[in-house]
């Protein structure tokens, strides 16, 4: 497997690989620790960054006990190299016939994650889930989860772009939308450096806090977020104000389900009047509440067009336009491309 460190590469169980770098930071763990074993299934497309952000902290890990603790593997269904979403590839191995015994098994997926699901991964995690295993999902993993019946009445989460997409294929899931979540033998995490947090948690439970905020410092990051923060940034900081009116309003037209408030709604939640909600709009998105609304719900109608089957005329009607002419002239403004063009060459 590409990592940064030297490894050999003998025969037999690829779970021997060495996979112990040198480094000039160390820490001491006394006495016999248990080992922390992965198996990450990469199915095409997946996310190099989830992917990496999981895989270095527990490379790190090991270069600082200067012992191997940790060990890991990536596999394909077919042993086939995996081609990420960023075009790099990687080399992979096949399935082992029996999983190492206290291996997690951790689904790698991210970008068209309805069309990369394969049914022998499906089938593995299902077995692996039987045998007591620790399965779980990074990024887009949860769709294999679902197809394999392991998330009613667990908490659970994935990236933001891909979490209406799911909950309309699957409508009795809804994820937690955290960053992370770690559910007995269910671990799930939103992506990106998300994963990294994951592991940090998985290594202080494992290891202590003391190596794992090493490992932290060691991955730059900035803290250990906690399972329960957002995966996006807040209102606050993605206006770069704190006006506490202005932010109420906000969030309410960001959440879906007010996008249809009428301005006498908003003023009477809000206890403003019509002329101030205006005023702060325009003062800081520049926009009357009513476009800014259209605005958000044109962005949602795009996300909608790529990541699920409906169509242009389910979408137009599901983001409030009053007909699939109307969203058409309006998508063409705002993105200089008709809703029928866009899904032309976004959707697979």
């Amino acid at each position: 497997m590409d990592t940064d460190q030297a490894s050999t590469r003998p025969t037999g169980d690829p779970a021997t690989y060495e996979q112990t770098s040198r480094g000039i930071a160390s820490i001491v763990l006394e006495g016999d620790v248990d080992t922390l074993d992965f198996t990450f299934v990469g199915l095409p497309k997946a996310s190099m960054l989830a992917f990496t952000s999981a895989v270095e902290p527990l490379r790190i890990i090991n270069q600082l006990a200067g012992r191997q603790i940790a060990r890991w593997r990536l596999v394909t269904p077919d042993g086939a190299p995996l081609t990420f979403s960023s075009g790099l590839s990687m080399m992979a191995e096949s399935p082992p016939r029996d999983l190492p015994r206290h291996t997690r098994l951790i689904v790698c997926s991210g970008t068209e994650p309805e069309t990369s699901l394969s049914d022998a991964v499906t089938a593995m995690v299902r077995r692996a889930w039987r045998h007591g295993h620790i399965v779980g999902g990074i990024c887009t993993g949860a769709y294999t989860l679902a197809e394999a019946g392991l998330l009613l009445g667990r908490r659970f989460t994935l990236h933001w772009e891909n979490t209406d997409s799911f909950e309309l294929r699957y409508p009795k899931l809804l994820s937690t939308r955290q960053l992370f979540a770690i559910d007995n033998n269910v671990m799930t995490c939103a992506g990106g450096t998300a994963a990294t947090d994951m592991m940090l948690s998985v290594l202080n439970d494992r290891y202590g806090p003391i190596a794992a905020s090493v490992v932290m410092e060691m991955c730059l990051h900035p803290a250990m977020r906690m399972p329960d923060e957002a995966q996006k940034a807040s209102l606050a900081f993605t206006f770069g104000v704190r006006n506490a009116r202005f932010l109420a309003l906000i969030q309410d037209i960001e959440n879906s389900e007010n996008w249809f408030d009428t301005m006498d709604t908003l003023c009477e939640k809000h206890a403003l009047s019509r002329r101030q909600i205006e005023r702060l709009f325009k003062k800081y998105t520049g926009h009357s509440p009513q476009a800014y609304a259209k605005l958000r719900r044109l962005d949602h109608a795009r996300l909608q067009l790529a990541t699920t089957n409906m169509s242009v005329h389910e979408v137009a009607i599901a983001c409030g336009f009053e007909s699939a002419r109307v969203f058409a002239v309006n998508f063409k403004k705002r993105f200089g491309i008709t809703p029928t063009e866009y899904t032309a060459t976004h959707r697979r």
